[in-house]
C-alpha cells in the first residue's frame, strides 16, 4: 500500500489505523458565548482559514468552560455546515473555539502531514460517508471523526510530505496576498480617476485635460437593441466575477430549451448587459458574440467614435453609479434586471474628450490584465496543490 508519487529513498509499506488510535478528538462549547471587545479570541468554522477572529470571550469564562484548547501543532477541523476543513494552530495563546470545530491533539502523527491528509480525496471521502447529510447544517458527530482511516509512512517521510505541501502553501498565499494588492489598487484607481458625487472632475487627472467632465443622462448616450434570430451563435452568461463568459465554460449544467434559441438576444462584441444583479452594479461589457436569454438588457453606443468601451466599463463599478441605482432599482429583487426604460433616465458624469476616456480606460484595462494573470497564477498553484494531495496520499 503505496501513493502514486514518493520521495527518493522510501519504499516501505504505509500503514493504515483508525485516527482515534493516533489523536485525541475534543469539541468546543455548546453555548454561544458572551462576547467582549478583547480577551481571549474566539474561533468558529468561518475562521478556519485564517484561525483568527474579531470575537473575544473573558478569561474567567474561558478557564470555566475550556479546559482542554488548542495548542501549537494541533489541528482545527470543521465539523457542522463545513466538513473536513483543516488547519494547523501556530501559537501557544490561549484560543477558545465553537463546537463547530473539532480539536485534534496528535500523539502519533505528524501534525502537518495530518492536516493535509484531512484534505486528500480517500480521508474526504471517509468525512462524507460519516457526515449526517439530513441534518440542517449537515455535520459529523465527535466520535465519528475518531473513526476516519488514515494511511500515512514512517515520521521521515510523513515530514518530507508535509514540507512539501508547506511550501505551496506558503506560495498560494503570497500569491493570494499580491492578488489582493492589486484588487485594491483598481479600488482604489476608480474612486480617484472618477469624480465624487457632487464634483465634475476627478482627483487625479491625465496631463492635458482641464475642464469640467459632462453629465448626460444613458438615454442621451446609449440605445438598447434586441436584435433575434441567431440561434446558431453561442449562448452567453452575465456572471459577477468573470463578466460575459460563454455558457459552456461555466462548468455548470444549465438546462434551457434549445427551441427557443431564435429568441434570444444579439449581443456584438462592444455591447454592454444588464445582468440579473444589476442592483449590484452588473453592467458588464461583452468581449464575445452571442446570444442572451431575453431577461437580459442589451445596449449599444448611439456614437461609437464618442466613446471609450472600456471607460465606460469602468465606470459603471465606480461606487458613485453602483449608489446612483438606489433611485431605480426600489423594489426590485433578485433575478430581475433593470429594464432599459428605467436605465435611460440615470446621469452619467464623464470626459466628453475621447482622448481623455481612452486614457483612462487603457490605465485600468493593463490593471486587469495583471489581475487576470494574478488570478491564472493562483489557479495553477491551487491546481498544483490539488495534484500533489491527490498523487502523495493514498
Amino acid at each position: 500500500m503505496v501513493p502514486k508519487v514518493r520521495f527518493k529513498g522510501f519504499t516501505d509499506d504505509w500503514e493504515q489505523l483508525e485516527l482515534s488510535k493516533m489523536v485525541d478528538v475534543y469539541d468546543g462549547t455548546h453555548q454561544t458565548p458572551k462576547y467582549q471587545k478583547s480577551g481571549i479570541m474566539f474561533l468558529s468554522v468561518e475562521n478556519i482559514k485564517t484561525l483568527k477572529s474579531n470575537k473575544y470571550i473573558s478569561k474567567e469564562d474561558f478557564e470555566q468552560d475550556f479546559k482542554v484548547y488548542p495548542q501549537k501543532g494541533d489541528i482545527l477541523m470543521t465539523r457542522i455546515g463545513d466538513i473536513g476543513t483543516a488547519n494547523m494552530t501556530q501559537i501557544n495563546d490561549p484560543v477558545a473555539y465553537y463546537v463547530s470545530l473539532a480539536l485534534i491533539k496528535p500523539f502519533k502523527i505528524n501534525s502537518n502531514f495530518l492536516t493535509f491528509s484531512i484534505s486528500s480525496d480517500s480521508v474526504q471521502r471517509d468525512l462524507w460517508k460519516r457526515t449526517l447529510h439530513v441534518a440542517f447544517p449537515k455535520k459529523i458527530n465527535k466520535n465519528e471523526i475518531g473513526k476516519i482511516q488514515i494511511s500515512f509512512p514512517n515520521e521521515s517521510e510523513q515530514i518530507s510530505i508535509g514540507k512539501i505541501l508547506i511550501l505551496v502553501s506558503e506560495c498560494i498565499t503570497l500569491q493570494q496576498q499580491q492578488l489582493n494588492l492589486y484588487i485594491k489598487l483598481k479600488k482604489g484607481l476608480l474612486q480617484k480617476l472618477f469624480p465624487k458625487n457632487g464634483e465634475m472632475v476627478p482627483e487625479i487627472r491625465f496631463a492635458d485635460f482641464t475642464g469640467d467632465w459632462e453629465q448626460r443622462k444613458s438615454g442621451e448616450i446609449f440605445s438598447s437593441t434586441s436584435k433575434k434570430g441567431y440561434p446558431e451563435l453561442p449562448v452567453l452568461s452575465v456572471t459577477q466575477d468573470h463578466g460575459v463568459v460563454k455558457r459552456e465554460n461555466l462548468n455548470i449544467d444549465i438546462k434551457y430549451d434549445k427551441t427557443t434559441l431564435k429568441n434570444y438576444k444579439l449581443v456584438s462584441n462592444g455591447d454592454f448587459i444588464i445582468s440579473l444583479r444589476s442592483f449590484q452594479g452588473g453592467f458588464e461589457l461583452s468581449r464575445t458574440r452571442g446570444i442572451v436569454s431575453p431577461a437580459y438588457t442589451v445596449f449599444e453606443f448611439k456614437n461609437p467614435r464618442e466613446h471609450n468601451h472600456e471607460f465606460w466599463k469602468n465606470w459603471f463599478k465606480t461606487f458613485k453609479f453602483i449608489q446612483s441605482l438606489k433611485t431605480i432599482t426600489f423594489g426590485i429583487r433578485d433575478g430581475k434586471s433593470i429594464s432599459f426604460s428605467e436605465f435611460k433616465s440615470l446621469r452619467n458624469t464623464f470626459p466628453a474628450d475621447v482622448k481623455e476616456q481612452e486614457q483612462i480606460g487603457n490605465l485600468l484595462e493593463k490593471i486587469d490584465s495583471v489581475i487576470n494573470l494574478q488570478h491564472e497564477q493562483l489557479n495553477k498553484l491551487e491546481s498544483l496543490k490539488k495534484y500533489l494531495l491527490q498523487k502523495l496520499f493514498i
